[in-house]
């Protein structure tokens, strides 16, 4: 099921279309992977042609037409192409791009029986899609087949272009300028005549500020493209040339008219008089399974932009983006000179006898050239044949002067200037590199590897480890002598401990050996394995592993990319690659492309998660004192996930929530014991959607009992409940703590090498990192005045999330109302987010999260059917399972990211663009979309942990949230870490480390072995202090 948009015909306009009303971009879900096909395919739009003649079909159905009408309340349609996703067709496999006439929406699906009106587009020239739609589509063809089968051009005779600025239009102007015609072009605005004179038109002009029939009567047209109808073409009938050739094409002028005020015609008389050729062709009038025949024009040649005749269609590349949208034109694709002989010849339609003399006139002029010229190179290695049956063997031209002009006589390219083309650079090769000596080629290996350390040292270094150094007096050292040393001895106390100075080295050397020791000491004490386990990891310890096969990522197959030492060796290698495979699609939030290029999973089995790295422990030690209890593979499984996805794709792509269903109902039947769910940081998350998931109809269909039957404690260790503060940072800027508190150094490494914007963007494709923002608003943040954790003697509030700091007080540490100002709370940060983030990211938060605060009960029981909300505690109820504990583990003591200060500096242009109108799906919104000022943010500090700072697990006693009376337990460790061990040893509560605590460890252990009473209620913060503040009542 995908989020699908599609424009909508609402209404029949009277006259002209207002959008919203007649027409209306809507969303709605599209089950992609299960619908009948009936031998179709299922395609995701990539462009499609919008055209005039639409407006036509906006009428009655009774009213008929060349062109059926739209039916109302349906997506209106027209020529795409589109990328095949889903097939049961082999002449259209998944992959392969297909043109036709289909939905104007994000996804369609095709049935077979209508497969038969579309064509497979092989596109070996690589044109965009907006080409193969626009120059090369619809309105090429009809500019092609139009010009050269009705208006039959001649060299010399004029053509009048009326909207000559149109899709259309603007093809034919160039298409006449390359025959030799002079070109007349009308267009209804100054920009739009000055666009026309660029494309080379002769005469060009403003028909809302001149005189149409005047400038035709000085420039009488052999030929009239029309375009507009109406009282233009009765000047046209007046002022055209005898045996004139009238093409009509559209009336614009007349589209939005009522019937009572259409333009009657006068000067009809004339097309018998002078003899006139009036005729009219749609586009439905070619093969719809042929919009343009590319494969037999010379790529090479394609590139350059010009236009070759191959079979009856028009093979353009680069047009539309070349002088549609009045981009300006690039080099190569001037017309040429009249007096190139043989350069504005047409292509088609010339005796052999004239095109042979104009060959032979062509290359006369070319062996007149050839004293300036320095060389000729062979463009395509292999001549081209004309209509005429004569071959040209185009070639680059190299001049003296050094510019580069292509050799292609009788061919209207012929002359075409290459100085700024890429064929520049191939013909000249790189400098050879200089030999290099002894001393360049070999390195001091040992010398700079240490020097190389000794930077990285110091790099990552918190602060300026210089700073100390700044006070050194070093002229004391010129007076220091060993008497004075001696004299200050008697001073220092004798009554030192010097058990005390050892006792942290001996704490140090005692942990580095307890691998198992929880475990045999609570198996000494006759506990046994009672509870089949499952460990739901969190981000950091879900391991997630390229299955890419292409040549790019190929390498890295079967590594894990996230959460190992091949991710680090994949960032510094080949970045662009690992960014990509790890960003996922923008509006469906699956992998791009339908992971054909790159396809990322996560990692099975208990080694999944079990270390980051060599000696880097993560769920190691868990795994280790369960083991010591006779745990093993049978009864001990970990259920990594894609933490990516949002948790409904993770039930649609990978059957997450399925495949845990079955493996708990399995513990149940084989080993006849519920289940130990052991979550850690963003798994909390994924356990309390899963409760939910599955209870509900038409989701697990487990029905309200099922958790009482299957689980029989769930172990929520550091869980992000609530959310953490650096998920909104980083969503804003790609910012939080660790990026921060680096040195200066670092700070410019990490920018120059993925910097913030890089770093938010990657962030805002992951829709299952989003359910991490914070939920509640400022009910439980706090707002200006005080949040439930502000300090007694806090200068400021909590409750603002994000502070702003001035410009003019970037140089100051001073903190005060003046110098930050304006500052955010939890309400207005949410709205300040959203609306830095792109649209597509917006509408995925909107299809998957809820961030709110619910207190009516009626709601709460909706939400049991509503996936959005289950993923917050403060929206759903917990299931009705009233055997069931939730035991609730936490570290606190250690200083953590609570809020964040902003620098307002110049403004900066990052890579979210936000089309048209601001959209935004939180109620509480602005209509304003302002681009962010944005420096680096420097947290604030927070003596509480801030996955444990609001009570998540405490205030779940609440009946209106937890109505079957669950036993929660909360249990806090302090954060007491070692001082010589880096990750902190047994007595360490951070918030990965933490799995490693010795507390944390007989906790777990108890539980599984069914005795949780001996875990107790026990807190070290005054985190029930801070839960009574919330705004529980309204």
């Amino acid at each position: 099921m995908v989020l699908n948009r599609g424009i909508i015909f609402l209404e029949i306009p009277s006259a002209e279309v207002v959008p919203s009303k007649h027409l209306k971009l809507k969303e709605y879900e599209t089950d992609i992977d299960s619908v009948p096909l009936n031998g179709g395919v299922v395609v995701k739009n990539k462009a499609v042609s919008l055209d005039p003649y639409m407006k036509g079909r906006m009428r009655d159905p009774k009213v008929q037409s060349y062109a059926p009408a739209y039916t109302l309340g349906k997506p209106i349609d027209a020529f795409i192409i589109g990328e095949v996703v889903r097939s049961e067709s082999d002449a259209f496999p998944v992959s392969s791009f297909i043109y036709g006439f289909s939905s104007v929406e994000e996804y369609s699906v095709i049935e077979g029986s209508r497969l038969e009106t579309f064509k497979r587009i092989e596109n070996k020239e690589g044109l965009p899609f907006s080409s193969l739609v626009g120059a090369a589509g619809m309105s090429g063809q009809t500019a092609w087949w139009s010009f050269y089968n009705i208006g039959k051009p001649k060299k010399g005779e004029t053509i009048f272009v009326s909207a000559a600025a149109g899709a259309v239009g603007q093809i034919v102007v160039q298409l006449a300028k390359r025959e030799g015609l002079k070109v007349v072009g009308s267009a209804g605005s100054d920009d739009k005549v000055a666009f026309l004179k660029e494309l080379g038109a002769d005469v060009a002009f403003n028909y809302k500020k001149e005189n149409t029939l005047e400038i035709l009567k000085s420039n009488p047209p052999n030929i009239y493209f029309d375009n507009v109808g109406g009282e233009v073409l009765d000047n046209v009938l007046e002022t055209i040339q005898k045996f004139g050739r009238i093409i009509a094409c559209g009336a614009v002028s007349q589209y939005n008219l009522p019937a009572d005020q259409k333009y009657r015609l006068k000067n009809y008389v004339f097309i018998v008089g002078k003899e006139l050729t009036y005729q009219g062709k749609s586009t439905h009038g070619f093969s719809s399974t042929e919009p343009l025949s590319l494969n037999s024009a010379p790529p090479a040649v394609l590139r350059l932009g010009v236009c070759l005749a191959v079979d009856d269609h028009l093979a353009i590349a680069e047009m539309s983006s070349v002088k549609q949208r009045r981009k300006a034109a690039p080099t190569g694709l001037e017309m040429p000179k009249e007096s190139n002989s043989g350069s504005s010849s047409s292509v088609k339609g010339k005796g052999k006898g004239k095109a042979r003399k104009d060959r032979a006139d062509a290359e006369a002029h070319a062996a007149a050239s050839s004293a300036v010229s320095s060389s000729r190179v062979p463009l395509l290695g292999h001549p081209i044949s004309l209509d005429d049956g004569t071959q040209v063997d185009p070639q680059v031209h190299m001049l003296d002067d050094g510019r580069m002009q292509l050799s292609a006589p009788s061919t209207p390219w012929h002359e075409v200037d290459l100085s700024d083309s890429f064929l520049t650079a191939l013909h000249n090769p790189p400098a050879p590199s200089p030999q290099r000596t002894f001393w360049q080629t070999r390195r001091l290996f040992f010398l700079l590897g240490g020097l190389i350390g000794i930077f990285c040292g110091w790099l990552f270094t918190e602060g300026d480890p210089l700073a100390s150094l700044a006070g050194l007096d070093l002229d004391s050292f010129s007076t220091f002598d060993m008497h004075t040393l001696l004299s200050d001895l008697p001073s220092l106390s004798l009554n030192m401990n010097v058990s005390e100075l050892l006792a942290p080295g001996r704490e140090w050397l005692k942990a580095t050996n307890t691998g198992f020791t929880v475990g045999r000491e609570v198996h000494a004490r006759g506990q046994k394995k009672e509870h089949s386990v499952i460990i739901i990891p969190g981000i950091v310890s879900s391991g997630l592993e390229s299955w890419s096969t292409t040549p790019a990522a190929a390498p890295f197959f079967r590594k894990r990319i996230w959460a190992s030492t091949a991710m680090l060796r994949a960032i510094v290698t080949q970045k662009d690659t690992w960014v990509a495979a790890m960003s996922l699609d923008e509006h469906t939030g699956l992998d791009p492309d339908g992971g054909r290029e790159y396809k990322v999973r996560a990692a099975q089995g208990i080694d999944a998660a079990s270390s980051f790295m060599p000696g880097y422990w993560i769920w190691q030690k868990v795994i280790e004192n369960l083991a010591a209890l006779e745990y093993d593979h049978n009864d001990l499984q970990l259920f990594s996930y894609d933490w990516r996805l949002s948790y409904f794709n993770l039930e649609v792509r990978d059957r997450y929530f399925s495949r845990l269903k079955y493996q708990i109902e399995f513990n149940l039947a084989v080993n006849n014991k519920k289940t130990v769910l052991v979550s850690h940081s963003m798994g909390g998350l994924v356990v309390l959607w899963f409760l939910k998931w599955v209870e509900a109809e038409g989701f697990g269909n487990g029905g309200p009992e099922w958790c009482e039957k299957h689980i029989n404690d769930w172990v929520n260790i550091a869980g992000t409940l609530l959310g953490v503060p650096k998920a909104m940072s980083a969503l804003l800027s790609g910012e939080m703590r660790d990026t921060v508190e680096i040195n200066a150094a670092g700070v410019y490494l990490l920018e120059r090498y993925f910097n913030r914007n890089e770093r938010a963007k990657l962030f805002r494709s992951w829709a299952g990192a989003a359910s991490m923002m914070l939920k509640g608003g400022n009910d439980v943040w706090g707002d200006e005045e005080s949040a439930p954790d502000d300090k007694h003697n806090a200068t400021l509030s909590g409750g603002n999330i994000f502070y702003f700091r001035p410009e003019i007080y970037s140089n100051t540490s001073e903190i005060n109302e003046r110098t930050v100002d304006p500052n955010l709370t939890m309400n207005d940060a949410s709205t300040y987010v959203l609306e830095h983030v792109p649209t597509s990211y917006q509408r995925m938060i909107h299809m998957n999260h809820s961030f709110g605060f619910e207190r009516d009960p009626e709601k709460i029981a909706e939400n049991d059917v509503r996936h959005q909300a289950w993923a917050n505690p403060l929206e759903v109820r917990l299931p009705k399972a009233p055997s069931m504990s939730i035991y609730c583990l936490y570290g606190t003591g250690k200083e953590t990211e609570r809020s964040y200060f902003y620098q307002q500096g110049g403004y900066e242009r990052d890579e979210v663009t936000i089309p048209g109108n601001p959209v935004c799906e939180e109620d509480s919104c602005t209509n304003v979309t302002m681009r962010a000022p944005l420096d680096m943010p420097l947290s604030r500090r927070s003596w509480i942990d801030s996955s444990v700072t609001m009570v998540d697990t405490h205030e779940p006693k609440r009946p209106l949230y937890n109505p079957a009376g669950i036993k929660v337990v909360t249990h806090e460790i302090k954060h007491e870490p070692l001082a010589f061990d880096v990750r902190g040893g047994p007595t360490t509560a951070d918030h990965v480390d933490i799995l490693g605590s010795s507390e944390l460890n007989e906790a777990v252990c108890d539980i599984a072995t069914g005795h949780g009473g001996r875990v107790k209620d026990h807190f070290h913060s005054d985190i029930k202090k801070y839960a009574a503040k919330i705004k529980w009542e309204k």
